[in-house]
């Protein structure tokens, strides 16, 4: 699976990204311009690494929204889940499936990783324990506010500043 997601840029002016790859392991390989090569484990980056989270979707007119989140739950096979409540990013996912996390660990260190959705449940044993962390990491009320496991495959991922 070898995706490149395309931005803005104006046509004078060519970016390249990394080409990603990913294992059956849940790892990805990135392969960036110049031949750099990096393997992530997203399952133990976020097991270990602490920061600051925002997951930007759009609806189907291109309307872009972004909101803080939480680190996701990194399934064995790489998939990325997320708690979602009943807003405007759920809606704009089921308009249009393709989102961006980026994650900042500080010192302009983090990702930019390229999601599209997959699948979502409204019950469920993942979906029990993303309320349960919730319940103990975020403000009062907030677990009963997540309604939906939103669940995610990898289809590109970028260092946080450059490229």
């Amino acid at each position: 699976m070898s995706e490149t997601v395309g931005n803005a840029d104006p046509p004078a002016r060519k970016t390249v990204f990394p080409q990603t790859a990913l294992t059956n392991t849940g790892k990805e390989k990135l392969t960036f311009l110049g031949g750099m090569e990096e393997t992530m484990d997203w399952k133990k980056y976020f097991e270990k690494i602490r920061g600051t989270g925002f997951l930007s979707t759009a609806n189907a007119k291109g309307e872009v929204n972004t909101a803080v989140y939480a680190r996701p739950r990194v399934l064995e096979d790489g998939t990325f889940v997320f708690g979602m409540a009943d807003r405007l990013t759920h809606a704009n996912l089921g308009q249009n499936p393709r989102a961006i996390y980026a994650f900042h660990e500080g010192d302009y260190r983090g990702h930019r990783i390229y999601l599209e959705k997959i699948r979502e449940e409204e019950e469920g044993p993942i979906l029990e324990r993303i309320r349960d962390n919730a319940k103990i990491v975020s403000s009062s009320g907030a677990a009963d506010k997540v309604k939906y496991a939103v669940y995610f495959r990898v289809v590109n991922a970028l260092p946080l500043v450059g490229t």
